[in-house]
């Protein structure tokens, strides 16, 4: 039997104390999982014995290991990909003994690349629709491509605005445009709102614009960048089916 709490205490233990310049506040933690996770956390961790990011850390994996629609595989698969997200990267043999050490048995693959995206994180319907055939062939550049141009158009058709890629997203999320992400009332909201425009229109610039102008053999992406990718616009999907159109 996998002894998930002796697992979730020594990967939270190992990774939550790396050095990594303040990376790991419980704030920045919390963003990390709500980019990939609709469902919340919940609170396992004993307050007497732990608090900041490893308390955080812990309810992560125990979240994932208390999921009763996983099998053992799946849910090792999500603790590392979150792992993944969350660190500059982990010692993989070190993750293969704590794994052992509590009592998970199967072999341990570090490799996405022959996986559906479904199995891989919890992206938008969209984001497998349009991309999960040709990230599993191995086209990571035409995947994000696609993904990008899929955001463009479900922005285009919420606003009705005839703009196109930065443009759009600049004018729709702008104080003047009629997207809203929430009330707009507060400064927060406010910031909020902000942080999506620039978010869009940085998905636009960065990632639409060079697949789009540029060959998949000049401009290439590694797998781990195209996931890294599809979960930005995947976020910013599931942002759009909360927003709200206003009269302007």
């Amino acid at each position: 039997m996998v002894r998930w709490k002796y697992i979730a205490l020594q990967l939270a233990q190992t990774y939550s104390a790396l050095p990594l310049g303040g990376r790991y506040t419980p704030e920045h933690l919390a963003r990390s999982w709500a980019s990939i996770f609709d469902e919340p956390v919940g609170n396992y961790y004993d307050p007497k014995m732990m608090s900041g990011g490893l308390a955080v850390m812990y309810n992560f994996f125990m979240t994932i290991a208390n999921r009763e629609d996983l099998s053992d595989s799946e849910k090792v698969g999500y603790i590392l990909h979150l792992l993944k997200i969350i660190t500059s990267g982990f010692n993989t043999e070190k993750v293969d003994k704590i794994l052992k050490d509590g009592g998970y048995v199967e072999k341990v693959t570090y490799d996405y690349s022959d996986k559906e995206l479904a199995q891989i994180l919890n992206f938008h319907p969209e984001i497998i629709n349009h991309c999960s055939s040709l990230f599993k062939r191995g086209h990571y550049s035409n995947a994000v491509n696609e993904a990008c141009k899929a955001y463009n158009q479900a922005v285009k058709n919420m606003s009705g605005c005839e703009k196109d890629g930065r443009p759009l997203m600049l004018w729709v999320f702008s104080e003047k445009g009629n997207l809203r992400v929430n009330s707009y009332t507060t400064t927060t909201e406010k910031d909020e709102q902000d942080g999506i425009m620039f978010l869009s229109a940085g998905l636009m610039a960065g990632f639409r614009n060079p697949t789009s102008h540029e060959t998949a053999k000049e401009w290439n992406i590694s797998k781990e960048k195209c996931i890294e990718i599809l979960a930005l616009a995947s976020l910013l999907f599931k942002v759009l089916d909360d927003t709200s159109v206003i009269k302007i």
